[in-house]
């Protein structure tokens, strides 16, 4: 007679180096462990789906950023900057140098700073209160750090109080003659002509060099204040004074010591970008991503790879080279504040710039070990753990080119997870920190997932396209990417007898699951559940074979195929495409055992 037994359709595993050892699959279906054992110790949960947020033009993003001071989102497209609010609203706010490639973005709470390799730009949505004086009837004197402002750039103004009218005007350095130098005021550097700006202060006759006088010197040379710009009003106004902000200013930055950088991070007011093609990192001034002093620099030292990218991790200011790692702390030096902690380099640099995320408070990226071979790794007290499975890793070191793989992170429904795509090969996996367990993600019929970069924004997930400009709500519930299937397969550990190896008949095989989800209409009216058995260990499978998931409100259907064969190896592969919630639990089936 046949016996019931209890077929374990839920593992860890995946399939790698041999089917013949693992051939098991999770796509688009993420563990759970249930530590309370009500009905089953471990469940399988679908992964969330895409719902249109908003769209940013027809290009897809280049990088995505949350302002959280101002609760805004940014993102790069092409060689636009844009910025979304909470309602999905995109207005553009800068032009970029630069149209290809992916970006970097921080924040110091005041300004966003993106780099694109070459160039850095900054963006502030609004300054400071300023204070301003209005003379001789049209004339604004507007006090403040100049550095920021270009002669005959236009900037738009808010006028907070005062007489002075908003709108946008063209802003003015007055030049002051070498000649003329006042002691004790700061002065930046016009023309040099041939004037010697060393001789009254200044550390060198560069353009753009700010300095305070110690007097006039002779020359043709020519300098604007550092600190007050002008611009005038095309009506008369009162004279007096008053307050106004700089609001939407776009501006590329142009001081002398800025290197370029790939990557940029801030730490304890800093911006931080690592130099291109060397193994150093500057520091900009703080809280003013506009300046940067050509010697406030660093070389990463332990090893002597090229510095990729930089990140800050615990507070600290990690540096990750192509082959190692370091750390570096904030201990309030001068003339620069940071120092490398001793212990901390290690023999594992990064694969992939733009796989470097946050994931359950650790840093986690696409490491290459410098013994040899690629795996996703955590930092954990200076050291990389490495929590990709050997057969993942396998698979990372057989794609075409998996330094181009990007990476976010998110946390939804008590998981951490840690999303990475592999553009060129077109795969997408999923690793869930808190179950430790990788899934595949698929959107459509054969296409890695949709999401390429994402971020926190408004207590969402929001994640961009790479296909185009949307950008979407990471939405667990939803069950399509934006109206197009999500399929979800498992294929299963290997049934088989014991260590015997004797052949098995199944006659019935049941499928415990969550039934009765099917829509009011339309695709998942009747949700249907497929199955093919490969009785080969997973390297072929037989017809598809369907059975129901139960329509709306069908709790007690059960999903159940019969006469399934013999083998001495079932893999068993499940797949559902309709747009309805499926949650997988466990399966039955009903054997006997032949005698050999």
């Amino acid at each position: 007679m046949p016996e019931a037994i209890v077929l374990p359709i839920l593992g860890a595993g995946i399939a790698g180096r041999s089917k013949a050892v693992s051939a098991q699959k999770r796509q688009n279906l993420f563990l759970e462990v249930k530590p309370e054992k009500d009905k089953t110790n471990l469940a399988a949960y679908p992964t969330p789906g895409l719902t249109l947020f908003a769209n940013a033009g027809k290009n897809p993003s280049r990088g995505l950023w949350w302002l959280q001071s101002l609760n805004l989102l940014y993102s790069v497209n092409a060689n636009k900057l844009i910025e979304i609010d909470k309602n999905g609203v995109a207005i553009e706010r800068g032009t970029l140098s630069t149209a290809e490639g992916t970006v970097s973005i921080s924040d110091n709470a005041q300004q966003i700073i993106i780099v694109d390799g070459q160039n850095g730009y900054i963006y502030e949505p609004k300054t400071l209160q300023l204070s301003y004086l209005a003379i001789a009837g049209n004339i604004v004197t507007v006090t403040e750090n100049a550095t920021n402002r270009h002669a005959n750039d236009k900037v738009e103004i808010l006028v907070t109080a005062g007489p002075a009218i908003s709108g946008t005007y063209t802003v003015n350095f007055p030049l002051i003659n070498a000649t003329a130098l006042v002691v004790g005021t700061q002065y930046t550097i016009n023309s040099v002509g041939t004037s010697d700006f060393q001789l009254v202060g200044a550390q060198n006759n560069e353009v753009g060099t700010s300095f305070a006088a110690t007097g006039a010197t002779i020359g043709t040379g020519t300098c604007t204040l550092s600190n007050e710009w002008n611009f005038t009003i095309p009506t008369t106004i009162a004279t007096g004074a008053g307050g106004l902000q700089v609001i939407n200013n776009f501006r590329q930055i142009t001081a002398a010591g800025f290197p370029g950088g790939n990557t940029v991070t801030f730490l304890d007011g800093y911006f931080i970008v690592n130099s291109p093609n060397t193994r150093q990192f500057y520091l900009s001034q703080l809280y003013d991503g506009f300046t940067w002093n050509a010697l406030s620099f660093a070389s990463k030292e332990a090893y002597t790879d090229n510095l990729e990218a930089v990140a800050v991790d615990n507070s600290c200011l990690v540096l990750l080279g192509f082959i190692s790692q370091e750390y570096w702390q904030d201990i309030g030096a001068y003339p620069f504040p940071l120092l490398r902690i001793p212990g901390s380099p290690t023999d594992m640099g990064v694969a992939a710039r733009w796989s470097i995320a946050r994931c359950n408070g650790e840093l986690i990226y696409l490491g290459r070990a410098r013994r040899g071979g690629l795996s996703v790794v955590t930092i954990q007290n200076y050291r990389p753990v490495t929590v990709s499975t050997p057969d993942l890793d396998f698979l990372f070191n057989e794609y075409v080119n998996p330094s181009d793989a990007i990476a976010f992170s998110y946390r939804q429904n008590g998981h951490e997870f840690y999303q990475i795509s592999f553009q060129q090969q077109g795969v997408t996996w999923l690793y869930d920190a808190t179950s430790q367990v990788w899934s595949t993600l698929l959107s459509g019929a054969t296409t890695r997932h949709y999401a390429n970069f994402g971020c926190q924004f408004d207590f969402h997930v929001i994640t961009s396209d790479y296909r185009n400009g949307n950008l979407y709500i990471l939405d667990p519930a939803s069950y399509t990417d934006n109206g197009d299937l999500i399929a979800r397969e498992l294929i299963t550990p290997h049934f088989f007898v014991n260590t015997s190896f004797n052949k098995l008949h199944i006659y019935r095989l049941r499928l415990d699951m969550e039934q009765g989800g099917g829509l009011n209409d339309g695709q998942g009216q009747n949700p249907q559940v497929m199955l093919q058995v490969s009785r080969d260990g997973g390297y072929t499978w037989g017809d598809e074979m369907w059975a129901t998931c139960g329509a709306q409100g069908d709790f007690l259907s059960r999903a159940e195929w019969r006469r399934l064969g013999v083998s001495r190896n079932y893999v068993f592969k499940f797949r559902i495409t309709d747009p309805i919630k499926t949650v997988l639990i466990g399966a039955a089936a009903y054997a006997t055992q032949a005698s050999k």
